[in-house]
């Protein structure tokens, strides 16, 4: 797990290595053990390494034997181990046992092609310098960032925005589009920045520069394969199969591992897996947050009970939580509206307290086994799209009338607009009376629809349940689950894994029947991950209600905890305020009692509010 950059030049000069060492140095929390530069003309190349596997000479960038392919990586090669044994039988030398090796040799034994035999989350970059030719790619999923700046004199990519401003000359200037993406779903979406003039790689892409010119090509997209044998009707056993292999692959690591026990299936799966072939003791981590009414803690002690787990459990108040967002919002590259980010970054820093480097958590399991309401039908889909024939400038007229009327307009609208409100739980009504200038809304409704374009076409192929998957996989993983993840893992030095989202898993996944797969209920979500794997699981665990990670956001916006209340009564940032009013904002805020969308509103502009005043 690391942090990457690197700068080509189109006019040929050279790059001087204090760009990259600045850059090296605005990711430090994503590499404290290591750094590295190569300079190359008008090339050059950064590390900051969080060494993993092959700690003593892991040292990057690591070059072939002839000294012409240069790589860094940031994340985790899985199947580094067999990918070395045939290697090696075509002649290949390797110098260190770290897994970023095999990359310069599959880079030169395959071209750009060795992205098809990589299991893992990776973000790397190969630098070509008989051809003068730098290529980068993402993982399937998009478990690691990707990030990139072009104008007419360079290219630059790092992991993190943050590295990308510290280039000479940048300008930092909100894109207003992605702020509005955001207030809508909690999220910038991907290709988007909240930069303007810097772009994220998708998952699954690859990206090429050569002669000044930037390609980018899609190398993998979830979806069946006809080359999947499904016959005889075994798929419980080939779920099972698959996700203890991925686990195994994940466990591979040379500093110590833990596991974020939530007391969910999936961190439950996880777990089981995991402890089943654990040569030493496993540590867990659990938190509770106080004004929450589900709490993980003796659903995670009874787990931990049965594996033998040495297990930490936590409560955050309301005050320690907002210290939590504070401090994590000097951290991260981008405001990020979703109150998991609190909890998982405080368990990231107790892991590594506890002297664990490396943790495995249950993301990805709702998106590939159907863990989500919007997963299944419900009144809300029979309303989706049924007034689609109608300009969206309507709204201007039922903003006149009431707040739900116009969020359940909005609804009616589009089917992808009513889609990626249900993920955010955004209320078009209550961030309509926030704004200055109701284009805006307007304009945000439009993004949105444009960002969720593909879910018909999906659906008309793949049918209603899996083009949520889908939708999901593309959308609200990548952007928000598995950005979280990283950026609050990465904010305490310490690497997470996801087991789940193995390429073979979601390729058998929807390459069977969806009837097979999904219930046509919520109440029975995820029943394909419960049958493959009731044998592990605790029956209490099978049975339980899906409860999300998320915390007690009306809780805190109905407390009185002075740090919100001194923001939402004068906001700092005049980014925030160039498209919010603040007077509106005091207006709702002064409410005594909040309801659960304006409570999430307010916390979302706080949030944002925060960042500005901290990144801007």
């Amino acid at each position: 797990m690391c942090g990457i950059c690197g700068i080509f030049r189109f006019d040929s000069k050279p790059v001087q290595r204090k760009w990259l060492q600045r850059m090296n140095e605005a990711m430090i929390d994503r590499g404290p053990d290591d750094a590295g530069t190569y300079l190359d003309q008008d090339f050059g190349m950064g590390i900051r390494r969080l060494s993993i596997i092959d700690i003593p000479t892991g040292h990057q960038p690591i070059t072939n034997e002839d000294g012409d392919i240069f790589v860094i990586m940031n994340g985790e090669i899985y199947n580094y181990i067999e990918l070395r044994v045939e290697l090696r039988k075509k002649g290949h030398i390797f110098r260190t046992n770290a897994d970023t090796e095999v990359l310069v040799h599959l880079y030169e034994e395959y071209g750009t092609d060795c992205l098809r035999y990589l299991v893992g989350m990776f973000a790397f970059a190969i630098w070509d310098k008989k051809k003068r030719v730098l290529w980068m790619a993402r993982d399937r999923f998009g478990i690691k960032p990707l990030l990139y700046y072009q104008d007419r004199n360079l290219f630059a990519f790092a992991s993190t925005q943050t590295a990308l401003t510290q280039l000479p000359g940048f300008q930092k200037e909100v894109d207003v589009d992605s702020l509005l993406l955001y207030l809508n779903l909690s999220y910038v979406p991907a290709p988007r920045a909240i930069w303007k003039g810097i772009r994220k790689l998708l998952p699954g892409e690859s990206l090429i520069v050569s002669n000044n010119h930037v390609e980018i090509n899609k190398y993998w997209e979830a979806s069946s394969r006809n080359d999947i044998d499904i016959s005889g009707g075994k798929y419980d056993e080939k779920i099972q199969q698959i996700f203890q292999r991925s686990v195994e692959l994940n466990s591979r690591s040379d500093v110590p591992m833990g596991i974020f026990l939530s007391g969910g299936i999936d961190s439950t799966a996880v777990t089981a897996s995991y402890c089943q072939k654990a040569a030493q003791d496993v540590h867990t981590f659990t938190v509770d947050c106080e004004g929450k009414t589900s709490k993980e803690g003796v659903f995670a002690k009874m787990v931990s009970d049965r594996y033998q787990t040495t297990h930490h459990h936590y409560t955050l108040t309301a005050d320690q939580s907002i210290n939590e967002l504070d401090e994590l919002l000097g951290k991260i590259d981008e405001p990020m509206g979703d109150s998991a980010s609190i909890s998982s970054y405080y368990l990231s820093k107790r892991a590594s307290e506890n002297g664990i480097k490396v943790i495995l958590c249950g993301a990805g399991g709702d998106e590939l086994f159907g863990g989500y309401s919007h997963h299944y039908r419900s009144r809300r889909d029979m309303l989706a799209g049924r007034l689609s024939s109608i300009p969206i400038s309507w709204t201007r007229w039922l903003s006149q009338l009431n707040q739900e009327i116009l969020h359940y307009g909005s609804i009616a609208w589009d089917t992808g607009v009513a889609f990626g409100l249900s993920t955010s739980g955004t209320n078009i009504g209550v961030l309509n009376n926030l704004l200055n200038d109701q284009d805006l809304l307007l304009r945000g409704l439009n993004l949105v629809k444009d960002q969720f374009s593909m879910l018909a076409p999906l659906e008309q192929k793949r049918g209603f349940q899996y083009s949520r998957l889908l939708t999901d996989i593309n959308n609200y993983l990548p952007d928000n689950v598995l950005a979280l993840m990283d950026k609050t893992t990465m904010a305490a030095s310490i690497e997470g894994r996801v087991p789940l989202l193995d390429h073979s898993l979601a390729e058998l996944i929807f390459s069977i029947p969806s009837q097979t797969m999904l219930s046509n209920r919520f109440s029975d979500a995820k029943k394909s991950l419960k049958r493959a794997l009731r044998n592990d699981l605790p029956a209490e665990i099978i049975t339980r209600g899906k409860v999300g990670f998320n915390g007690p956001v009306s809780h805190w916006m109905n407390s009185d905890i002075k740090r919100i209340s001194s923001r939402l009564q004068k906001l700092r940032s005049p980014e925030l305020t160039s498209i919010i009013s603040p007077t509106r904002i005091r207006r709702l805020h002064n409410r005594k009692s909040l309801n659960a969308s304006s409570a999430e509103t307010l916390f979302k502009l706080y949030v944002a509010d925060c960042w500005f005043e901290k990144h801007a």
